[in-house]
C-alpha cells in the first residue's frame, strides 16, 4: 500500500504544474510557449486568446492524465506502471501532434 500511495502522490506532483501553467497563462497576453521556447510566436499566432485557451486545455489534458495514472496505481501496481509507460512514450507523441496542429490553427 505503501508503494501506491508514494506512486500516486508522484503522479500528483506531475500534475500539479500542469494545472497551475494552464490558470496561470489562459487569461496571458503573450502566447503560451510549449516546450519549444519559441521566440517568434507573437509573430506567427494570430489569434492569441484562442490559441492560449487550446493550449491550456492541453495542459489541463496532461494534468488529467497525470491523475488518472496516480489513481490507477491503486487498482494495480502494474496497470499504473503500464500508464506511466503509455504517457511517457504514446502520450507525449500525441501531444506533440496536438500541439503542432493548434499552432497550425492559429498560424
Amino acid at each position: 500500500m505503501a508503494e501506491q500511495m508514494l506512486c500516486f502522490v508522484c503522479c500528483l506532483l506531475c500534475a500539479f504544474p500542469f494545472f497551475i501553467f494552464s490558470h496561470a497563462n489562459k487569461g496571458s497576453r503573450e502566447p503560451i510557449v510549449f516546450w519549444t521556447k519559441d521566440k517568434n510566436l507573437k509573430e506567427k499566432i494570430r489569434d492569441i486568446r484562442g490559441y492560449n485557451e487550446e493550449i491550456a486545455k492541453l495542459y489541463q489534458l496532461c494534468a488529467l492524465a497525470f491523475v488518472i495514472t496516480g489513481l490507477a496505481f491503486f487498482l494495480h501496481v502494474i496497470a499504473g506502471y503500464t500508464a506511466i509507460g503509455l504517457i511517457c512514450t504514446l502520450g507525449i507523441y500525441a501531444v506533440k501532434k496536438r500541439y503542432d496542429s493548434i499552432c497550425e490553427k492559429y498560424s
